[in-house]
């Protein structure tokens, strides 16, 4: 489920773009961290993959992952109005698994505890 929802919200903002070319638009997006927001409300201690759709749905960041890197794991809560990348850092806390930036709004999240570019 949680592998079909990163897809499917990738494929969105991919076909938003390719349609706003389409009709002559252009797309600029604004690059670096804070480019990517912050949390609007504060995202509770769950199961990892619920918190990750959460942080999702309340930034601009977009991750890919396979769904059972997440399965049993836990994420730690993060308060209201943190950046997007520290919320992940936070979120990823204590389960054996980092991420990568792929691009300026796009993490892997992998196995191993080496987070960051």
């Amino acid at each position: 489920m949680i592998k079909r929802v990163v897809i499917l919200t990738f494929l969105g903002t991919l076909m938003g773009s390719l349609a706003l070319g389409a009709m002559g638009g252009s797309v600029g997006l604004a690059v670096g961290p804070s480019a990517l927001g912050a949390t609007k409300a504060a995202i509770p201690t769950q199961p990892l993959g619920s918190a990750l759709y959460a942080l999702q749905r309340q930034t601009d960041l977009k991750m890919l992952y396979v769904s059972a890197l997440a399965k049993d794991k836990t994420s730690a809560s993060v308060p209201a109005g943190v950046p997007a990348l520290d919320a992940l850092k936070q979120m990823l806390t204590g389960t054996g698994l980092s991420y990568k930036m792929l691009n300026d709004h796009m993490v892997e999240i992998r196995a191993g505890e080496n987070s960051g570019k």
